[in-house]
């Protein structure tokens, strides 16, 4: 089922038990918005055991003849019966091997961005480590101007999550590399996990650290300040009554005053400036409730159960703890060699009401956030980035509409 490749030749295969093709502990782990990583121990047996070389031998991962993973050796030891202990990067971490030199980016979207971005890590890595844009479904219809000065590309692309959120992903198509910004998970796993059938831990958490009921928005900084030994930035005073602060009076009625100053540097009219305070504050009307459960692959148990993949959404069912719904694949860890041991978590943010959170419990809140409507419709930005979005849906239905002023919408969708 499972096979490890080094420069395309096959070191190790879970069926065939070959002294040369014998690796020990063999493990993949997957995540969300990371490279992934694949550790073992090569014996002096395994024919790869002189070729593999740290940085250079491209190493990959196959389930049912079918790649899941791919990456490189990024570091070794040695153990007492000179076992190679190797720990493989994924290819995502490819983009750690660029920089991108001083540059400006005014007016592109996020798709040209990242077109750009990678267009200067291709100019200065061999072919083995380059990629295509694929489907970009994050978008800012006021996208800044984005300045370059000798970051690591990678470092450029986790700030991009950071803003937007989303997630990025390695997929192969035809021989090539492409990489994808997807705003929503791509996928819908048929299979259940289900209390007393595969639900092996489960955790819940209520984080309020970055919780405020009134912001100081400020913006970009001022030429002239009031006290010399101070920059001064722009305010809301001008178009809010006077008053700096923006409030939630919902918020304050029910937890009191609790107050942040909120940056944006690159705004210049105190209205922008208002609307974007209003904006951070009304997403702050919500606390951050972290679900991360662990659970077994039924797919080892049953062939016909679909298996469960990375970024797929799964349904939940958890009577004792009040859970019935769909939560994001975050994490994958597979042991090769022992692969119906597989464990996958759950990670999801759900946001519940501060009103919601006072007079419900738990139980009820997942049950009103289930039946809240959720987007799955991507829009589409050019006519290759269209083609990258249909390209990589393997599910579902393309719909397209037309509006009112002759425009044409092209919706992917799980739902029909």
């Amino acid at each position: 089922m499972y096979s490890i490749y080094a420069d395309g030749v096959c070191i190790y295969n879970d069926i065939f038990a070959l002294d040369n093709m014998k690796v020990v502990s063999p493990k993949l782990v997957l995540e969300d918005n990371s490279a992934g990583s694949l550790s073992f121990k090569l014996p002096p047996s395994n024919l790869a055991y002189q070729s593999i070389i740290r940085m250079v031998t491209d190493i990959s991962v196959c389930k049912d003849s079918k790649e899941i993973w791919a990456g490189r050796a990024l570091t070794e030891s040695k153990d007492f019966w000179n076992n190679r202990e190797l720990y493989c990067e994924g290819e995502l971490a490819f983009f750690n091997d660029s920089t991108q030199p001083p540059a400006e980016y005014p007016g592109l979207t996020v798709r040209g961005y990242l077109e750009a971005l990678i267009a200067v890590h291709n100019s200065k890595v061999p072919a083995n480590r380059q990629f295509a844009i694929g489907a970009v479904t994050v978008y800012d219809d006021d996208f800044p101007t984005r300045l370059t000065n000798h970051e690591k590309t990678m470092a450029l692309l986790n700030a991009l999550i950071e803003q937007y959120g989303g997630h990025l992903q390695v997929r192969k198509v035809d021989g090539g590399r492409y990489l994808d910004y997807l705003k929503e998970y791509p996928d819908t796993c048929s299979q259940v996990i289900q209390f007393g059938s595969n639900l092996i831990d489960f955790t819940r958490q209520w984080d309020s650290s970055e919780f405020a009921t009134a912001v100081v928005p400020l913006g970009n900084r001022l030429s002239n300040s009031p006290i010399e030994a101070l920059d001064a930035y722009l305010t809301v005073e001008s178009v809010n009554d006077g008053s700096m602060y923006v409030q939630s009076d919902e918020a304050v009625a029910a937890y009191g005053w609790i107050e942040k100053a909120v940056s944006w540097d690159d705004v210049s009219d105190p209205a922008v400036l208002l609307e974007k305070a209003k904006a951070y504050l009304a997403d702050l009307q919500f606390d951050n409730m972290e679900i991360e459960l662990s659970a077994l692959d039924l797919h080892y148990l049953d062939v016909n159960v679909e298996a469960v993949k990375l970024l797929d959404e799964i349904r939940v069912i958890s009577r004792p703890h009040g859970l019935d719904r769909l939560f994001p694949v975050t994490k994958l860890e597979i042991p090769l060699d022992n692969p119906e041991q597989t464990l996958f978590k759950l990670g999801d943010t759900v946001k519940t009401s501060l009103t919601s959170a006072n007079n419900q419990t738990s139980a009820a809140i997942l049950q009103k956030i289930e039946g809240l409507p959720k987007a799955h419709a991507v829009l589409k930005e050019a006519k290759e980035n269209a083609t990258q979005i249909m390209n990589m849906a393997t599910t579902g239905y393309i719909t397209i509409t037309k509006d009112e002023y002759g425009s044409d919408t092209l919706y992917i969708s799980n739902i029909r």
